[in-house]
């Protein structure tokens, strides 16, 4: 008898197990985003080295989703941000860049509407590219140049709008405010260490389209 029940559960077990993978084979579904969008500086950024700081800039990039349920989706994500230097010297021609490779996480809040709002919250890797103030060993003189810096750990969080203009395709807008644990990351040229001593945080607004793939 008692082997009759195992047997019955253990087979019980293995239905349900087999069903739920079936559901959540059939239930895949994913997302792709492009966007751009304005890039505002903010501490450790727009008082650089108080003499080169960073203007307003632009942004763009791309993120993969995966999701986990119907609501909450997981995935890289990855921008790009320029900003120009507020200089009255040569450094007025270059620019600081950041690199900003990193894991989103999204929650929606679906309902009837063709919009859906949402949160989001963003941990990755930020490297800076900023301009410097050297002394050029060559030339003995002192110049301006970009100066890549060591990663440093970044965090961002912010909220989006998606307007669904088809079935499996829509526009979104998003804000987010971001900061890079910067203070102590290193940037060097020829034989000169700089230290980049400040957090960095900036907003990006972006504007892009986002498409879905898969069944749910």
């Amino acid at each position: 008898m008692i082997k009759r029940v195992a047997a019955v559960a253990i087979g019980i077990a293995l239905a349900v197990s087999g069903a739920v993978a079936q559901e959540e084979e059939d239930r895949d579904f994913f997302d792709v985003s492009i966007f751009g969008g304005l890039t505002l500086p903010g501490s450790g950024m727009s008082d650089w080295r108080d003499t080169l700081a960073a203007e307003s800039g632009y942004n763009v990039g791309v993120e993969l989703g995966y999701f986990v349920t119907p609501s909450f989706v997981l995935g890289p994500t990855f921008h790009f941000s320029q900003f120009g230097v507020d200089a009255t010297n040569e450094a007025a021609d270059q620019n600081h860049r950041i690199y900003a490779p990193g894991l989103v996480a999204r929650y929606y809040f679906f309902g009837e509407s063709f919009f859906a709002p949402y949160l989001r919250a963003e941990v990755g890797i930020n490297f800076y590219n900023f301009v410097e103030e050297v002394l050029d060993n060559n030339s003995g003189s002192v110049k301006y140049r970009q100066i890549g810096f060591d990663p440093a750990f970044s965090a961002a969080v912010g909220a989006g709008l998606l307007w669904f203009t088809s079935d499996f395709s829509g526009i979104f807008l998003e804000a987010n405010y971001h900061l890079g644990f910067s203070d102590s990351v290193e940037g060097t040229f020829q034989d000169q260490t700089f230290i980049y001593g400040e957090n960095a945080g900036y907003v990006t607004f972006k504007l892009g389209v986002r498409a879905f793939f898969g069944n749910y």
